[in-house]
């Protein structure tokens, strides 16, 4: 595994991200006092994130803040610091210091990146390593998750005195808290998740109420059964239900946006002026020679640009079995594997007995007839469809990991989706990021790549084939779901900037 970007300054392609995210407040309950009783002894260790003990002296820079004034960035060495030193132990730390006149903004900070790499859906829980040497911190970990997510997520805040070395557990399911600033419909929620929907590199963050120096020896990242691998399925445990030719003409591209609403309209009336164009989609060959594959390539620099394949309106099934293979120059990495990039999959589903309403979110026939390219096909976004009533639409989410350029097969059981969208009668399934049925009516499988963490914009193609419905041996017991149920949070939802 290549070693992660922890040491290196906040990239400045990420710092206006970052700065957004710490719009979270603090109100809700106090945060807990750390002790020295992690790790359980059920964790079982899925590997070291970071040990910087391993890492060489560097200063690194301060932190700096992108609503500071000209003059407060130019002293931003006066309020942190930033370091891997030696300590008088012998061993080398991450020393981080918080003066007692850092200039908040009432919302904690990402003081500092843990890793780039993504982490398995076994990860349950991050304990690090560390001593409070004086003062005392306020800690979280957390991060910026993909737009149909939840927005931000974090870890329940820890307390930590001064006091000898300790190890101190962060829990990635329960006690989360978010800023829901981008989760046009996550905000409606009543449930979280941070590692299902990851987006940006996982950061340290300090809160309100820090000072002093803290110093890190390492992070490492456990699970105790609460999440398990991606389930695997032999072919003689797969009935088939319908077939998904992988047919040019039944391919899609659709806008799923935030505040970037306006770029449907633009991507066909004006396309100069559309900051996120569609994917551009063509046929492909698939991984037996001569069999038919579609491929979509674009920046993927936010998760809200789609592909699709629409098919017959399919019930009955419990899962989706899918080939998808991702080329890329720049891959992401992920903990414990060496199939480190990302790749979401999507369906959309209606009620049965009800046609999928296509027409009402295709854009008007003046703008298809006057465009000089091609824009978006559908627009889902929440702004526009998200509360109109008598549409009935679902929209679920799977991840996984692939090693770039190769081809991957997967069976992915329903249980192991997610919704993320919702109009009318699944909204409730939204209010829980519940799974689809075997009874709702699949109507398209839709895929894209997330926001590629170690270069932004940059270009990827995904190609998906031999796209197929199938129902799981009801006597085949192991586990369909491998990222746990997300769970309520215990801190109010925000809306910060």
């Amino acid at each position: 595994m290549p070693p992660s970007d922890t040491n290196d300054p906040i990239p400045s392609t990420l710092r206006g991200t970052f700065a957004l995210v710490t719009g979270l407040l603090l109100a809700g309950p106090a945060p807990s006092t750390a002790g020295a009783d992690a790790p359980a002894p059920a964790d079982r260790e899925l590997a070291v994130i970071v040990d910087y003990r391993q890492q060489p002296v560097a200063e690194l820079q301060p932190y700096s803040y992108w609503r500071w004034s000209p003059e407060v960035k130019a002293s931003a060495g006066d309020f942190s610091r930033r370091a891997i030193v030696e300590g008088a132990d012998g061993q080398r730390h991450l020393l981080l210091h918080v003066s007692p006149t850092f200039p908040w903004y009432g919302a904690p900070i990402s003081l500092h990146s843990l890793t780039s790499d993504y982490f398995p859906p076994e990860s349950d829980a991050i304990i690090l390593r560390l001593r409070v040497e004086s003062g005392e911190f306020l800690l979280g970990i957390g991060g910026p998750t993909a737009y149909f997510g939840d927005s931000d997520v974090f870890t329940a805040t820890q307390r930590i005195p001064v006091g000898d070395w300790i190890d101190v557990r962060f829990d990635l399911h329960e006690g989360l808290r978010r800023n829901y600033r981008r989760a046009g419909y996550g905000r409606s929620a009543r449930v979280m998740s941070y590692n299902r929907w990851a987006q940006e590199p996982t950061m340290l963050y300090v809160s309100p109420g820090s000072s002093g120096t803290l110093r890190i020896q390492s992070a490492k990242l456990v699970a105790t059964g609460r999440g398990r691998p991606f389930p695997t399925f032999e072919p003689a445990a797969l009935k088939p239900v319908r077939n998904v030719p992988a047919a040019l003409d039944s391919a899609f591209s659709m806008l799923l946006a935030d505040s970037q609403a306006a770029d449907f309209k633009a991507s066909w009336l004006d396309p100069a002026a559309c900051r996120y164009p569609p994917p551009a989609i063509a046929a492909a060959e698939g991984p037996a020679p001569g069999s038919d594959a579609l491929s979509a390539t674009a920046g993927w620099n936010e998760e809200i640009r789609w592909a699709g394949l629409r098919t017959e309106p399919t019930s009955g099934a419990d899962a989706l079995a899918i080939t998808v293979r991702v080329a890329t120059d720049v891959a992401s990495a992920q903990l414990a594997s060496d199939a480190g990039q990302p790749i979401d999959i999507g369906l959309f589903a209606a009620p049965v007995g009800e046609p999928f309403p296509w027409d009402r979110l295709r854009p008007p026939e003046e703008w298809r007839r006057d465009a000089k390219v091609r824009g978006y096909d559908l627009n889902f976004s929440h702004r526009v469809v998200g509360t109109v009533e008598g549409l009935d639409v679902g929209l679920f989410h799977a991840r996984r990991f692939v090693r770039p350029g190769e081809w991957h097969s997967f069976v992915i059981p329903f249980e192991d989706f997610a919704c993320v969208g919702a109009t009318g009668v699944f909204r409730e399934r939204l209010a829980a990021h519940a799974p689809p049925t075997p009874s709702d009516a699949s109507a398209a499988v839709l895929w894209l790549v997330p926001w590629p963490r170690r270069k932004p914009g940059a270009p990827s193609t995904a190609t998906v084939a031999d796209v197929r419905f199938v129902r799981i041996d009801p006597s085949d017991a192991r586990p369909r779901r491998s990222y746990p149920a997300p769970l309520p949070g215990t801190l109010p939802q925000e809306n910060q900037p």
